[in-house]
Formats: C-alpha cells, structure tokens, sequence
C-alpha cells in the first residue's frame, strides 16, 4: 500500500479535523486553548486513510459553518454584524468550536468577564488558567470568562461587544457587505495578523456563509 508523500494537504485535512487554528490576537482577549503547534505526522497515512480523514474533516467542517452561520443571525438582527462574519470568526478563534472555553462554556470568541461579572448576555463566570503576555513574556495567570446558555448567545455578545466599541464604528456603515466589514474590522486593528480579513473572506466564501446574513 503506498504511503502518501503529498505532507501538506494531509497536515492541512488532520489541522481542521483537530480544530487548529491560525493565531490571531482578537480584541475580544481570547483565552489560550493549548491548541497543538502543528499537526500530527504524515507520514503513515495511506491513500485510504487520507481520504477517510480529508472526508471526516471536510464534512465537520461544513457542520460546524452551519450552525455558526445560523447562530450568528441572532447578533445580526440585534447589532447589525453580519453573521457570516461572525461565524467566520468563530471558526478561527474557536478552532472549529473545539477550543476549550467553547465546547465548556459556550464562549466562542474568549470574552472575559468584567469584575467578575458577565454582563448582560452571559449567564455567569468560570475562572480558567490562560496564557497573556507582559512585558513581550509570557506569564500564566487566572482570568475569568463568560458562560454562555448557548453558541447563539456567545455570538450575540460578540456583536454587542463590536456594536458598542467605538473603535468599530466605522464599520457598521458597510455592514451590508460581508467582505468590506471583516476588512474594516482589520483595519480597526482587532487582529494583528495581515491576513485576518482575507482568512474571514475565504471562509465565507467557502462555505457560503452569506447566504445566513440578515438582510
């Protein structure tokens, strides 16, 4: 049985069936979910398998993009965020929904809670050990995070959050199209990775995730 030598499309079909995601620093203060640094070896997997793998992710992938996109309807037709945006941005700052604070607490986009309290959407806190940087050096504290009753209302906070952060203001003025508002949101500074809005506009495009926008 022939071994596949074709690494990078296997690596890519076994990163989306993991959940990775690319790194981003969301405004949102995402936690860190000790997602793994790269994908698992290769180098064992056959036509077969890569096949059986590469259908498994693609077919997770097209699930979890569904009911994200259908979720995100909710802070659409509350705050105006196109919910292809936010469902586009749940699949990276989730890794898929497979993060830790999404499949425990429903929090999509890591939104910490603000003196311990969760604000007006979020139904409680959960303290969890995370990841942040001082000083450019990596120190590990505890930060609390909102709970979330469901995936509809994380992406309903998420767009409150947008909606009443000025910094983002500007954005809501091309809120009809998809593309233009996830290219403002970089341009807002929410990530600083230079290919955030065109990873958002791929995604949205790939798994026609406008068709769940409100219009």
């Amino acid at each position: 049985m022939k071994v596949l030598q074709k690494f990078a499309p296997v690596a890519a079909a076994l990163a989306l069936a993991a959940g990775l995601v690319a790194g981003i620093a969301g405004a949102a203060n995402a936690a860190d979910a000790g997602y793994p640094d790269k994908a698992p070896v290769a180098e064992s997997l056959t036509e077969e398998s890569f096949d059986a793998v590469a259908a498994e992710a693609s077919s997770a992938a097209s699930a979890f993009a569904k009911k994200a996109g259908k979720a995100g309807q909710a802070g659409d037709r509350a705050y105006g965020v196109p919910a292809s945006v936010t469902a586009a941005q749940a699949i990276l700052e989730s890794g898929w929904g497979r993060s830790t604070l999404a499949s425990k607490s429903n929090n999509y986009f890591g939104i910490k809670c603000v003196n311990k309290k969760p604000g007006p959407i979020a139904k409680s806190c959960k303290a969890y050990r995370t990841k942040e940087y001082v000083n450019g050096k990596p120190v590990y504290v505890t930060a609390y995070f909102r709970v979330y009753a469901n995936m509809s209302d994380s992406f309903k906070d998420h767009a409150l959050f947008l909606k009443s952060n000025s910094r983002y203001k500007a954005c809501f003025d091309v809120k009809d199209n998809s593309s233009k508002f996830a290219q403002c949101l970089q341009s807002k500074g929410y990530a600083t990775d230079p290919n955030y809005a065109k990873t958002l506009i791929s995604l949205m495009k790939t798994y026609k995730l406008t068709q769940y926008d409100v219009r």
